[in-house]
């Protein structure tokens, strides 16, 4: 259950999944994409992607030395945001994570299922597309992509 969304075009091609009921079909716009017709979006703006992006490592409070943008491929980008989700999983600086609060990130990329605190998991999957998007554009000077309704 979910919904995909398909890169179109350039160099930097990806597909991913949004996060089931934690993120909406309109997540790309936080990015600097204007939705097209058929829920099309498309960017050309590096600045948009990187100021959304570093607003969520705030967010995350991820450490300065673990921030990264630039990656040669989306399996790259896939290997570094499950990285910075092992530091949510089951515990984050508040203590244990209770059962209640958690949430299963199950997104296609990943080669694991992770349950992290609900609060994290819109962010984290948000990372994940903003990331994609942003190194579309570094390499390919736009992107565009396709979402499901």
């Amino acid at each position: 259950m979910g919904r995909f969304y398909y890169s179109q075009g350039g160099k930097f091609k990806f597909t991913g999944k949004f996060g089931f009921a934690l993120q909406n079909s309109d997540a790309p716009e936080k990015f600097g994409m204007a939705e097209e017709p058929m829920i099309k979006y498309y960017t050309d703006d590096l600045n948009a992607a990187l100021s959304q992006i570093n607003k969520i490592f705030d967010a995350l409070d991820v450490p300065a030395e673990l921030r990264k943008t630039d990656f040669d491929n989306d399996e790259s980008i896939c290997a570094y945001v499950e990285n910075i989700m092992n530091r949510f999983k089951d515990y984050d600086s508040s203590g244990p994570v209770k059962e209640d609060e958690r949430t299963y990130v199950d997104e296609k990329d990943f080669k694991k299922e992770f349950r992290v605190k609900t609060v994290h998991a819109e962010a984290l999957c948000d990372l994940l597309l903003g990331l994609r998007i942003y190194n579309a554009v570094r390499v390919d000077g736009e992107c565009s992509l396709e979402a499901e309704r």
